[in-house]
């Protein structure tokens, strides 16, 4: 799937970084897969790395993600505890955007629009 909207970055994983999970800050420069529904997004890995090694981050305004399961284009999505898209959304939950595809089940690729920011939802 080509995604030539993105903006890349590179941090140290600060733990095992699975490809287009979410990633949060966990210190200055290291970044882990997001782990808590209102995790702050910063991005989503481009690829895998394991604890201590580089990791380039997408950015937006478009990136690729992966979701936790079937989902239609157009929806809303948060992420969960896992670091991975989901149509679930609580109160509270941090808002990753819109997903531009359709998600045939958990572990499919999106294109997905970055709701700048991470707005949380206020349901």
């Amino acid at each position: 799937m080509n995604c030539p909207e993105r903006t890349i970055f590179t941090a140290l994983a600060g733990g095992t970084v699975t490809q287009y999970y979410a990633l949060e800050m966990a210190a200055a420069g290291t970044v882990t897969v997001c782990n808590a529904v209102t995790d702050d997004i910063v991005g989503w890995s481009n690829h895998a790395a394991t604890s201590g090694n580089p990791v380039e981050i997408q950015a937006g305004p478009i990136v690729l993600a992966a979701c936790s399961a079937a989902i239609n284009a157009g929806t809303r999505v948060g992420i969960n505890t896992s670091g991975l898209l989901t149509s679930t959304i609580a109160a509270s939950s941090t808002i990753a955007g819109i997903i531009l595809d359709t998600a045939a089940g958990s572990g499919s690729i999106v294109r997905l629009l970055v709701c700048p920011g991470g707005a949380k939802d206020n349901a």
